[in-house]
């Protein structure tokens, strides 16, 4: 009979536990990013295909797992515009790539903007720093592009954060053929220098009332 040597099966077991806990984030991303915060968690354990005491055993309640969601997103969306802004070579495509990728950062962008309401899951330190970090990214690719004589002087971090928040909602599925293009096209238009300027009505969005807004 073979013998396993030693600290083996833990490691496989550590292993085990973290792909279902991955899948588990994933499906429930999905979930939440389709049905809302309040999808029954036997649904989020199908799509994970996990058994509902193993998603338990993970997350011993909707807010845990409301909680670790969120924050996992805001990471995977700082991640991701820290990988754009390596491989761009100015801040304004940096800026226009990140609003191209909106549809993919939506839950991400959805608990910055929306943050929290209500949901107590949604203020805890963790989530509040994911989201402070996030705003705080999107602030230095907006100051950038702004130094770069790009993007209008009168846009703010909130007025950016709103535009990726509206092209996040919108499902390119859903529409005709290049349409989601030529929305994202028009806004961007609208955030250059050099674009058609109409004058935009009230303020800028600072990023204090941006923020007061959304806690």
């Amino acid at each position: 009979m073979g013998t396993h040597p030693p600290g083996a099966t833990p490691t496989r077991l550590r292993g085990d536990a973290r792909q279902n806990r991955d899948q588990i984030l994933q499906a429930a991303r999905q979930q939440f990013s389709r049905y809302g915060f309040d999808v029954a968690m036997q649904e989020v354990a199908r799509a994970a295909q996990v058994g509902v005491g193993t998603l338990y055993r993970r997350f011993p309640s909707r807010e845990a797992l409301v909680s670790a969601v969120v924050l996992d997103s805001l990471e995977q969306a700082m991640d991701r515009i820290r990988e754009v802004r390596a491989t761009e070579a100015d801040a304004w495509s940096v800026l226009e790539q990140v609003m191209a990728e909106a549809a993919a950062l939506q839950l991400a962008i959805d608990a910055t903007l929306h943050g929290a309401g209500s949901r107590a899951e949604l203020q805890t330190p963790e989530v509040l720093g994911g989201r402070r970090r996030l705003l705080d990214l999107f602030e230095e690719i907006v100051d950038a592009a702004r130094s770069e004589g790009a993007l209008r002087a009168d846009i703010g971090v909130g007025d950016v954060a709103m535009a990726v928040a509206m092209l996040g909602g919108v499902r390119p599925s859903t529409l005709p053929e290049g349409a989601h293009r030529r929305l994202l096209a028009m806004l961007m238009a609208g955030l250059r220098t050099d674009g058609t300027l109409v004058a935009l009505p009230g303020e800028p969005v600072t990023r204090d009332d941006y923020e007061s807004r959304t806690h």
